[in-house]
Parts: C-alpha cells; structure tokens; sequence
C-alpha cells in the first residue's frame, strides 16, 4: 500500500514486506524445518514477498550482485525498447508512444524472477542470479513507474469526435421560464445550417399524456412553421434526468436543449438542480435556454480559457451564437478577457465585434434585447457576491448556458470533470482544437 501511494509498482511493496517480515523469523527453532510460505507459487504478490523472506538484503549490494543486476536491467530496457519501436513504427506511433509503451512494459518482468527462483530450486543458477533479478525487477518497477508518468504527460491528447451539433437536437418544452415561440427560434436556428433534425420532447407520468402530448404538438407546429423538419416525443419515464438521458442514447442526439428558469445562484450553489443532473450525465453537448422575447445583439462571454475544456466550451458558445444571430445578421459581440483569447474562435466574421475586459461588467451593461450565450464555466468563476448581484440583473435577459459533454453545471458543489485532464473534445465546427 505504501509502495502504491508513493507512485510505485505494488510488487515494489510486496518485495520490502518480505525483507521486513525475514526479520521477525528466527535462524533457528524446533519448526524452522517445517515452515513454508503458503501460496508462493500460486499469487504473484505472495511469491515476492516469499522471495523477499529468503533474500539477505546484505547481499543485494555486493558488488557482482550489482553488475549482474545492472546487467540483466540493460536487457531488459533494450530488449523491450527494441520490441516498442519495432511496433511503434509497424503502426506509426509517436516516438513519445513509443517511450509510453515501452515504460509500461519494463515493470512486467516478474516472470524473470519466478524463473531464476525456479532455477535456483533445481540447482541451475547460483543464489547470486537471484538476487540480481530482485535488483532487475526493482529497478524496472522504479523505472516504469516514474517513466510513465514522464511520457504521459507529453503524449498528445485524443481528439473526439462529435457529429455537427445541429444534426439532431433534443428540445426540452416544457413551460419553464422559456416562450415556446422563442424556443422554436433557438431550435430554428440550431439545425437550419446542417438541415438537421428538432425533436420537441416532454417526459410525463402515466395520466398526465394528455396535456403533456398537447405542448408536444405545439412545439412541432412552431417549429415547422419555420421550414425545419421535426418529430416530437413524449416519453414516460421514472424522472425528468433520466428520461432525457434514455431519449438522448435511443436517438442517438447531437445536442441537447433543456427549458430554464433562469439564474438562482443561491439555490443552485446549496441545493444543486435538475439541469446538473443532465449536464453532468450527458455524453454530448447540451445547453441551457431560457428565452423569454425575441433578441435583436447575441453577446457571447468567453470566460477564462485555462483548460481545453474551457477552450471547447467557449469556441462551442460561440458557434452556438453564431448561429443565432438568425438570418437577419443580428449584431454579435464577443467579450473575451483580452484580445489573445479572442484568437481561440479561429474565426472573425467581417462584422464581428470583440470587446476585452471582466466580463462581470459587461454582463451589468446588457439591454433586455440581447441574448447572452456563455459557457457554464463563466457562471461558475463568479464569486457568491457576483452571483447575486447577477441574478437581479439577468432576469430580463436572454440567456443560453453551453456545456460539453459531462460539463454543464450550475451548482458549485457539483464540479464537473474537466475532459481536458484525458482528452480534447473537438465538436464539429470550423475552428480546430487549441494546440
């Protein structure tokens, strides 16, 4: 265990608790004899902590225990290097990789071990072969560990794919602080660019269908009125949270649109809400909408971009916003903390504006004519006295709230994974990934 914590192979430990435990067994006694250490040849760490029981550390460094042990050692790193490079090129692999491949395979050696226990057994090697494979086996445990570790964090990170988010977006309508016209709007504007896909959905319980059916039906009429293909779905189910996320696995979603009430930065951060129970769940991207009245400026807040999922999150608000500026060419503001995070959009529309500076101030300058799209990262850098300042004045406002995969969240007690710490998330939009 403390072999583990301490960023080392287990076999590190199993070994140094034999050592230790040779010390508590006398040289000599009437049972000596007929003591045997159960299981040696059965479970590899019981096996190295029986080799450890028999090992004398005071030769592990003698000398030719030492050269024997950096021999055997060199085998090893060259023969597994050879064998990672051999393959690395077969599949065209990095050389970093390469490196990641090859540290993993130094610390399997143990093999090594059991074979010179068993020679020594049989009278074929000398005591001196083992306590040299000890050293070999230790020094690859070390290596691999930390070499790991080294190449880990130098091998780019994978880039996941995602379909074009307006292939086929799941519109939550219930009546929760959005107007169902308003909300055919986001949706409208969501889908037009890849002739995508609305699909209006309510999740009910058994004898409410009705009305429920009803809402349905009106976000399809409202939707088609605007050109756009639709096919609604009503869909009985346990809870909300987890209605959606079936809906969103059967239909095979590339976004998803969820009715809000608004900012309730006080509740949100104590009690947590239903949008985080999605948000947090939901392999794809989904958003947060509470429109209210039509918008005639989208203003899109980038926030602090520190991580690649920031990076994601804000490029993903972006072309969220981009794309609701509606056919008219609405005005689009883009409020970055300065002008180098501006340049992470990799896109500049002729009439694009960018203004620098906190965000917070930008955001008390809204008219209620404006839609304001940000990551949820944005709401969550606020301090608590922020947050309640801007739940006074956002409450006119248009608001859409965007969150990739596993990270739209409001509440401060439910951070969301940052998928920058495994891999970047490359949503299907013009901009590439941040390198």
């Amino acid at each position: 265990t403390i072999a583990l914590v301490g960023g080392m192979e287990g076999l590190v430990g199993a070994f140094h608790a034999g050592l230790g435990m040779k010390r508590l067994i006398p040289s000599k006694g009437p049972l000596m004899e007929r003591l045997d250490f159960v299981g040696s040849s059965i479970f590899v760490p019981t096996f190295l902590v029986s080799v450890g029981l028999n090992i004398d550390p005071a030769v592990l460094i003698d000398r030719t225990t030492i050269v024997v042990g950096l021999l055997f050692t060199a085998f090893v790193l060259v023969g597994k290097t050879t064998a990672a490079v051999i393959t690395g090129r077969v599949f065209g692999f990095s050389m970093t990789e390469i490196g990641l491949m090859s540290s993993l395979s130094f610390g399997q050696a143990a093999s090594t071990l059991a074979i010179a226990q068993v020679g020594l057994s049989l009278g074929m090697f000398d005591q001196v072969v083992v306590n040299a494979a000890v050293l070999a086996i230790v020094a690859t445990a070390l290596i691999t560990s930390y070499g790991t570790r080294f190449f880990a964090r130098r091998v780019p990170l994978p880039v996941a794919e995602h379909a074009p988010i307006g292939e086929q977006v799941l519109v939550d309508v219930r009546p929760n602080g959005s107007d169902l016209d308003a909300l055919a709007t986001v949706a409208a504007g969501l889908v037009a660019e890849d002739d995508g896909l609305v699909v209006p959905y309510s999740i009910t319980v058994p004898g409410e269908l009705t009305g429920v059916r009803n809402l349905v039906a009106q976000a399809e009429e409202a939707v088609t009125a605007r050109g756009l293909d639709t096919d609604g779905v009503v869909r009985v189910d346990e809870s909300f949270a987890d209605g959606t996320l079936h809906l969103i696995a059967e239909h095979d979603v590339s976004l998803v649109a969820l009715s809000w009430e608004g900012p309730r930065f006080p509740a949100d951060y104590l009690f947590g809400n239903e949008i985080d129970g999605i948000g947090l769940r939901s392999p794809v991207p989904t958003v947060a909408v509470r429109v209210t009245h039509p918008w005639t400026r989208v203003v899109v807040g980038l926030g602090s971009l520190t991580s690649d999922a920031r990076r994601d999150d804000a490029r993903l608000a972006f072309e969220i916003g981009s794309r609701l500026r509606t056919p008219e060419l609405l005005p689009l503001l883009v409020v970055a903390r300065n002008h180098d995070d501006a340049h992470v959009l990799q896109r500049t529309p002729a009439d694009l504006e960018v203004a620098t500076g906190p965000l917070r101030e930008r955001l008390s300058l809204l008219a209620g004519s404006d839609l304001v799209v940000v990551p949820a990262h944005v709401l969550q850098d606020f301090s608590p006295r922020d947050e309640l300042r801007l739940s006074n004045e956002l409450d006119d406002v248009n608001m859409i709230v965007v969150g990739g995969p596993h990270r739209l969240s409001f509440s401060k007690g439910a951070k969301p994974t940052p998928l920058g710490s495994f891999g970047s998330t490359r949503y299907a939009v013009d901009a590439p990934p941040h390198q």
